[in-house]
């Protein structure tokens, strides 16, 4: 198993869109602000759009609104 995080090794955003491009499996983890940033918004359209990708997990950090109603 290869996993590939957004932080690792990542200088351009060209690397994002190669690394996402060989995923197979993509894991979210909202936060807090998470969407407000160019490069998780793009790495996020990638996913969608390229069809490559078997499965999305979205995991909620609930720790971040916790009188958020789930």
């Amino acid at each position: 198993l290869q996993i590939f995080l957004d932080v690792d090794n990542v200088q351009e955003l060209e690397d994002l869109e190669r690394e996402v491009g060989r995923s197979r499996k993509f894991l979210l983890l909202v936060t807090h602000g998470v969407l407000e940033s160019e490069w998780c918004q793009k790495e996020l359209a990638w996913v969608v759009s390229g069809g490559r990708v078997d499965d999305v997990i979205v995991v909620w950090d609930a720790e971040e609104w916790p009188d958020f109603p789930i």
